[in-house]
C-alpha cells in the first residue's frame, strides 16, 4: 500500500492506459474519495474491457492504500472490487478453475497488475471479517483468485459466516474438505432406482444414471426439455456446493451434482445480485464449472448448458454459446 502523497514520485507520462498517456492517474486516484463515479473512470482506463495496461500495475498500491482512511462499507467495497478487476480483467468463464494470470499465460500487463495486487492479500483479506455482508462478500471473492496464497486466506475464508462467496471461494482455493463436509445431503439428491444405470447406456442423450433420474421426474421431459415439475429448492441450496466441488475434483461424482443442479434450477435463481462472482450471473457461474467435465460427459455439459440458457431471456444466453462452442469437438 502506498500514500497518495507518493504519486508525483512515478512518471505517469511514461506509462499507459486505454486513451493513450497515463499522465491523469493519479487525478483519477485523488478524486475517488469525492466522486464515487471516479471508480468506474478509473476502471475504464486501467481495465477497459478486461485488458491491463503499463499503469495498471502501477495504480495498485495506491488503490489499496485508500482502504487505510475509511471505513465507510460502500467506499470499501468499490476499492476491493476494483483491484479484483485489476488483477484478473473480467470474472469471466476463463476464472475457473484458476485465471490465466494465476497460470502464467496471460500478457505481461495483465500478469504485473496481478502480481502487483498479490502482495497487498494479506492486508485485504482482513476484510474478510467485516461486518458488512457484501464487503465480507468481495474481501472473499478478492483472495480466491490468489492460489499462492491459500495457506493465509483460506483459514479466513472457512471462519467466514456460510454464504455462496464462501463457498465458491473454497472450491477456487482447492479446499478438499469441501467434498466431505458440503457434499449434498442423501435426500438431497434421487437416487437411481434398480435398473436404472442399465437403461442410461441406452440413453439418447447420454445421461449418467443421476440424469436418468432427473429426467423421470425432476425437470426434464423424456426429449431432453425442461418441465414445470421441476422443483428448484434443493438445486438452490446446493450449486454452490457442485460448483466448488467440480473447482477441487473435476471427477464423474463432482459432474453428476452439479449437473442435477444445473438441470433444475430456474429464474429468479439464475440471478443473484449479492454474489460478487461474475457479478451475480449464476447461470454463467454454472455454465463456467460444467466446462470442466470430463471429456466423456461433454454431451451431457452441453445439455445442461442449453437447458440454462432455455430459462435465461435477452442477452444472456451470449456467453453460455461461447461454452457450447468450447466443448463441441
Amino acid at each position: 500500500m502506498r500514500e497518495l502523497a507518493d504519486l508525483d514520485l512515478i512518471d505517469w507520462s511514461e506509462l499507459e492506459h486505454a486513451y493513450g498517456e497515463a499522465a491523469d492517474v493519479p487525478d483519477l486516484l485523488r478524486s475517488l474519495d469525492g466522486d464515487p463515479e471516479a471508480f468506474g473512470d478509473l476502471l475504464g482506463a486501467l481495465c477497459h474491457q478486461g485488458h491491463r495496461y503499463s499503469a495498471s500495475a502501477a495504480a495498485v498500491p495506491f488503490l489499496a492504500g485508500l482502504v487505510s482512511k475509511t471505513d465507510d462499507p460502500p467506499f470499501v467495497l468499490s476499492v476491493l472490487m476494483s483491484l479484483g478487476y485489476l488483477a484478473i480483467g473480467e470474472d469471466d468463464i476463463n476464472s475457473f478453475p484458476a485465471t490465466w494470470e494465476a497460470q502464467g499465460t496471460a500478457d505481461a500487463d495483465a500478469t504485473a497488475a496481478y502480481l502487483a495486487v498479490q502482495p497487498e492479500i494479506p492486508s485485504l483479506a482482513a476484510f474478510i471479517a467485516h461486518p458488512d455482508g457484501m464487503v465480507s462478500s468481495a474481501a472473499i471473492w478478492l483472495v480466491s483468485w490468489f492460489p499462492a496464497l491459500t495457506s493465509q486466506t483460506l483459514p479466513l475464508v472457512t471462519a467466514a459466516p456460510a454464504s455462496t462467496p464462501r463457498t465458491i471461494a473454497r472450491g477456487l482455493l482447492r479446499d478438499p474438505s469441501i467434498l466431505l463436509t458440503d457434499a449434498i445431503a442423501p435426500d438431497s439428491v434421487p437416487f437411481t432406482e434398480p435398473g436404472a444405470q442399465a437403461r442410461a447406456v441406452t440413453d439418447p442423450l447420454h445421461l449418467s444414471p443421476l440424469g436418468d433420474v432427473l429426467l423421470s421426474g425432476s425437470g426434464l421431459s423424456a426429449s431432453g426439455e425442461p418441465v414445470d415439475s421441476a422443483d428448484p429448492e434443493v438445486a438452490g441450496e446446493a450449486w454452490p456446493e457442485a460448483v466448488a466441488a467440480m473447482c477441487v475434483d473435476p471427477s464423474e461424482s463432482s459432474f453428476d451434482r452439479l449437473a442435477a443442479c444445473a438441470r433444475l434450477l430456474r429464474e429468479p435463481e439464475l440471478t443473484d445480485p449479492t454474489i460478487p462472482y461474475m457479478q451475480g450471473d449464476v447461470a454463467k457461474i454454472l455454465a463456467a464449472a460444467l466446462r470442466l467435465a470430463p471429456a466423456s460427459r461433454h454431451s451431457e455439459a452441453k445439455q445442461a448448458i442449453r437447458i440454462i440458457a432455455s430459462r435465461l431471456k435477452g442477452s444472456g444466453t451470449v456467453h453460455l454459446t461461447r461454452i457450447l462452442e468450447e466443448l463441441t469437438p
